[in-house]
C-alpha cells in the first residue's frame, strides 16, 4: 500500500530503523532513500532522491522542514505518487499542523505510530540483552544492580544513548558479567529533591503506588536513593 506512514518518538528511539525495517518487509521494488528535513533549502535537493527506481522517501524529521522548501516538497509527491511516503518527527503528529501547511499534513499524515521512550518500555531487560549480543561474540551477563540501575536512569538518548554505555561497559570490562561499577556515569545529572521537595516526593510515590522502583525509574534515581530521601523525611506507605 502507498498509505503514508508518520513514526513519532523522541530522539534515539529507533524511528528510522523501524522505516527501514517497514521498506525491507514490502516485496515491491525500489530503493531506499533518507532525506534528513533540517536545513533542506530547495526543491532540488528533495527532486534528486526522486529519480529511478526509487520506492520509498523517509522524511526525517519532518517538523524541521523549512516553509520556503513545503511548496516544492507537496509539488514533488503529486507527481509522484508511486512514491511510499515514510516521515518521522519528535513530536505529537498533532504538533505538525503549527509548523506544516496543512495540505501537507493531509498528505503525509496516513497511519501513525508512536515510540516509547527506553524509560517507558517494559522490555528494557531483553532490549539491553539484544544489544549485548551484537556487542560482543561471547555471551555478555547483567549482574542485577547493573539491571537495576539501567531501569533508574533517565536515557534522554533512549537506544541510542543505551548502545553507546553498554558498547563502552563491553569494550572496559574484563570479565563476562557486567556489574554497576561497569558501566559508565550518566551525561547529565539526574534531578535532585531538595529538602523542600517533600510533598512532591510524597505525591510522586503515591501515584506510583508506593512502587520505590518506578518512582526511581522517573527521576531518574537510583531505587535506594528514593529509600533513603523517604525515609529521611519520614514518609511511610499507607497501610
Amino acid at each position: 500500500t502507498n498509505l503514508p506512514l508518520l513514526i513519532s518518538g523522541e530522539t534515539g528511539t529507533g524511528k528510522e530503523k523501524l522505516a527501514r525495517a517497514i521498506y525491507l518487509s514490502d516485496p515491491r521494488t525500489g530503493g531506499f532513500q533518507s532525506v534528513r528535513c533540517t536545513g533542506l533549502s530547495a526543491i532540488d535537493n528533495v527532486a534528486k532522491t526522486t529519480v529511478g527506481t526509487l520506492g520509498t522517501l523517509y522524511l526525517r524529521g519532518i517538523e524541521d522542514l523549512p516553509l520556503q522548501v513545503q511548496a516544492g516538497l507537496l509539488s514533488v509527491l503529486e507527481s509522484r505518487p508511486e512514491l511510499r511516503i515514510i516521515a518521522s518527527c519528535r513530536c505529537t503528529p498533532s504538533a505538525l499542523a503549527e509548523v506544516l501547511r496543512d495540505d501537507l499534513v493531509h498528505r503525509l499524515v496516513g497511519a501513525t505510530l508512536e515510540l516509547p521512550s527506553v524509560r517507558n518500555r517494559a522490555d528494557l531487560d531483553w532490549l539491553s540483552d539484544r544489544i549485548l549480543r551484537r556487542c560482543s561474540s561471547v555471551d555478555i551477563l547483567l549482574s542485577p544492580l547493573a539491571r537495576a540501575e539501567l531501569k533508574s536512569r533517565a536515557w534522554a538518548g533512549n537506544i541510542r544513548e543505551l548502545e553507546h554505555v553498554l558498547e563502552c561497559a563491553v569494550t572496559l570490562s574484563e570479565g563476562v558479567t557486567l556489574d554497576i561499577a561497569d558501566l559508565p556515569p550518566p551525561p547529565l545529572q539526574p534531578p535532585v529533591l531538595h529538602a523542600a521537595g517533600t510533598a512532591d516526593l510524597e505525591a510522586l510515590l503515591t501515584a506510583c503506588n508506593w512502587n520505590m522502583s518506578e518512582a526511581a525509574r522517573r527521576l531518574g534515581l537510583n531505587r535506594s536513593t528514593i529509600l533513603r530521601r523517604a525515609r529521611k523525611a519520614g514518609l511511610v506507605a499507607p497501610h
